[in-house]
């Protein structure tokens, strides 16, 4: 996961590079505070996964293999 997300912010560095040499710099500062807001607001979209339950102890064991 950390190697994913250090490779994704080396490929954002050149947009946002070219974003503040038209625009400047506040703007890119901006929006670098905007996008993580906005990636939690779409990952708060995302559906949760079903819960697993899981048997505890010696007597679920044998209870599930038969």
């Amino acid at each position: 996961m950390l190697g994913l997300s250090i490779g994704l912010g080396g490929l954002a560095v050149a947009p946002m590079a070219a974003v503040a040499e038209r625009a400047g710099l506040p703007v890119v500062h901006y929006a670098a505070g905007v996008l993580p807001v906005a990636g939690a607001a779409i990952m708060s979209r995302v559906p949760k996964p079903p819960a697993v339950v899981k048997p505890e102890g010696v007597l679920a064991a044998i209870a599930t293999a038969e």
